[in-house]
């Protein structure tokens, strides 16, 4: 059996049965083609953190079997880079959903990105909207020049006594924190308040979802 010129149906080595074997060229070149194809491994977090030498290179990626997400390796060190959708509970400033109220966030990472989803719902009681409602961010933000650089998504606020919906965009506001905003007349950012872009009530509901790149 020996390395001949064939490949597979994926690209891989195949060996031939009717030629004579030469276990020197068959190993190298099994060898050079596991080097070439294998840029994916899977394992335990520890067992990534132990990884060096010619083992840990550009472009590695992992399976984290210990945290679920998939890492790559780039530029001497890891980044978070692919995992399913992971709830995490937000921290709301200047807003509170109050009695039977909801605040539901979750998040995943998309290609060393970092996309989250939100619905806040207002209780029947004790709930609150006051200026400038922000929560916090599952993983630190990059935070630019522009303090109110709008995030990459859709987002509204719902008032249930009008059922009337509003635009409302996510913009930065801490590298742990987004702020939820409207736009004013001639496209100006405005601040949302406890009266506006209306008076919240209980039932309103604040949503949407967001893509910013993580630190």
């Amino acid at each position: 059996m020996a390395a001949s010129a064939a490949i597979g149906s994926r690209g891989q080595l195949q060996f031939s049965a009717t030629e004579a074997p030469d276990m020197g060229a068959d190993e190298t070149a099994l060898s050079d083609q596991t080097a070439e194809l294998g840029t994916r491994r899977v394992g335990t977090t520890a067992e990534r953190n132990a990884l060096s030498g010619a083992k840990l290179f550009s472009g590695l990626l992992w399976g984290d079997t210990t945290d679920g997400i998939e890492y790559r390796y780039a530029s001497g060190s890891w980044k978070a880079w692919y995992s399913d959708w992971r709830t995490y509970s937000a921290t709301l400033t200047a807003m509170g959903v109050g009695a039977g109220g909801a605040n539901f966030t979750e998040y995943r990472y998309l290609a060393g990105t970092v996309s989250v989803r939100y619905k806040i719902v207002l209780g029947s009681s004790g709930f609150s909207v006051g200026t400038n409602p922000n929560f916090s961010l599952p993983v630190t933000a990059v935070v630019g020049p522009n303090p109110v650089e709008a995030y990459a998504g859709l987002s509204s606020l719902y008032d249930l006594s009008t059922t009337v919906g509003y635009v409302s965009m996510i913009s930065a506001y801490t590298a742990n924190n987004a702020r939820i905003f409207v736009l004013g007349s001639g496209g100006i950012y405005s601040p949302i308040t406890s009266s506006a872009p209306f008076t919240f009530a209980s039932g309103d509901v604040l949503s949407g979802e967001f893509v910013y790149r993580a630190a």
